[in-house]
């Protein structure tokens, strides 16, 4: 007992440290000072009733930024604030749960928690912490409910696929005391109290008719459910038979795992809903590069709970040990994607940011006029602390057809300085070459999304500058 606990201590060290190093080389990126520039420049009133709809957000992320910007928190050290979140659901995880060894000292350095959740400033590192918290209390919900309702309204208020979860939980919340015969006026207020925040949240996100952030309801086919799943775990593959061979791994890890930890209905139909009402979720409205993670954050913390309330039970037997060998193989193969990852952080460039940053800064563009055109042109902003660009109304993105158009068209007169976006840089070819014929000189910033262990897309700028301006 002793060697494990020495060994988790060494584990969790390991972790914190590696996690500083890439965190404190990582330049934040575009969606990073986006949630920055809309907590610090935004009122409470402005972020529930004007800003966070044309999000899609709900608003316990940007209170958090906020409460570390009220201690003037420098926007260089962003990264401290994942890792302290994403830290806390490690430590949890290694010194709170009741998991498999092989489970605690690989799950923490899979690619979601290790990279993307832990060196992101983004809502997504809460997600962890606050499952972490429900499954230390789930055995004692009911004796605690009103600290348990909380944590569902942490999870409620932090993103809307997490949203699902805690509407979930509170379903089997509420099934529990209808069972167990305990609707008390404490319980009964309790639920209340969630489902009154849920309802208020979900009103304060319908997406307006204006915004242009592509997320929407769309019923996709059964194949594309699957590929979400398939991407939670793996990168899909140009050849069919790698794919089916990925699947496969993928549904005998899920068949071994209710198998072994599920012992009577009502955990296998906890374990199915809590798993695959998220995959439909992600199939079906929005999913990015860091939203797979869910998916593998929701296995493990169905097994953690399932793991306490079944640990004396639970026995050595072939499903058992098949599990342990598509969990390993699956964890390696994220564990490399983390490896591949932070080397590439700690080598190259995340983001184009900083250095167009000081870059303007060196030359004292600072006290020229800017246009910025394209959303990554916001990487900047954080930096300075007011609004730079001159056809932006606002210092973040706002995800309006209307303002959009305006910060496109008001580039005239042409300022001495332009900064856009090279990732859709071919949308604004024709000011580009406008800049380009009356002699504005063009320098290239280079930064590069990279995720899952592959290359995903350009995190560049490129900044014009007037040739009376430029050296």
């Amino acid at each position: 007992m002793k060697l494990e606990k020495f060994t988790l201590i060494i584990i969790f060290c390991l972790w914190i440290i590696i996690s500083f190093t890439v965190g404190i080389n990582h330049e934040p990126w575009a969606d990073e000072a986006q949630s920055w520039l809309i907590a610090r420049d935004s009122s409470i009133f402005e972020l529930l009733f004007q800003v966070l709809k044309y999000e899609g957000s709900p608003i316990l992320f940007y209170l958090i930024l906020k409460f570390f910007q009220f201690f003037h928190f420098p926007y260089q050290y962003i990264f401290l604030i994942p890792l302290i979140l994403t830290g806390t659901g490690v430590y949890l995880l290694l010194f709170r749960s009741r998991l498999p060894l092989y489970i605690k000292c690989t799950f923490p350095f899979t690619y979601f928690i290790f990279y993307q959740y832990a060196v992101f400033a983004r809502n997504y590192a809460l997600i962890f912490p606050i499952l972490a918290f429900i499954a230390v209390l789930f055995k004692d919900r009911l004796k605690n409910i009103y600290l348990y309702s909380f944590l569902l309204i942490l999870l409620a208020s932090t993103s809307a696929h997490s949203f699902v979860l805690a509407f979930i939980l509170l379903m089997f919340l509420i099934y529990d005391i209808i069972k167990n015969k305990l609707t008390k006026i404490k319980n009964i207020s309790a639920i209340s109290s969630v489902a009154l925040v849920m309802l208020c949240t979900a009103l304060l996100l319908i997406k307006p008719e204006d915004c242009t952030f592509p997320a929407s309801l769309q019923f996709k086919p059964l194949l594309y459910v699957l590929f979400t799943w398939l991407n939670g775990f793996f990168n899909l593959s140009i050849f069919l038979i790698i794919d089916i061979i990925q699947a496969v791994l993928i549904i005998m890890l899920y068949i071994m795992a209710f198998k072994v930890f599920c012992k009577n209905f009502y955990q296998f139909l906890f374990a199915i809903s809590i798993n695959f009402v998220i995959i439909f979720v992600l199939a079906s409205v929005y999913a990015n590069y860091w939203h797979f993670g869910y998916i593998i954050l929701t296995l493990i913390f169905t097994l953690w709970i399932l793991n306490e309330e079944n640990y004396e039970i639970i026995k050595n037997n072939f499903s058992k040990y098949l599990f342990i060998v598509c969990f390993l193989l699956i964890a390696s193969v994220q564990i490399y994607w983390s490896y591949k990852c932070i080397l590439f952080d700690l080598y190259n460039k995340y983001s184009a940011s900083y250095d167009a940053y000081n870059f303007i800064i060196d030359n004292n563009f600072d006290k020229q006029d800017i246009m910025g055109i394209g959303f990554k042109t916001i990487s900047i902003q954080p930096y300075f602390k007011e609004n730079k660009y001159k056809n932006f109304d606002k210092s973040y993105w706002v995800w309006k057809q209307s303002a959009e158009e305006k910060m496109y068209n008001n580039i005239f007169p042409l300022a001495p300085v332009f900064v856009i976006d090279d990732y859709n840089k071919k949308f604004y070819s024709d000011t580009i070459n406008m800049l380009l014929k009356k002699g504005y000189k063009e320098y290239n910033f280079n930064g590069y999304l990279y995720a899952k262990g592959l290359l995903m897309e350009t995190n560049c700028v490129n900044i014009f500058v007037r040739k009376d301006l430029a050296k």
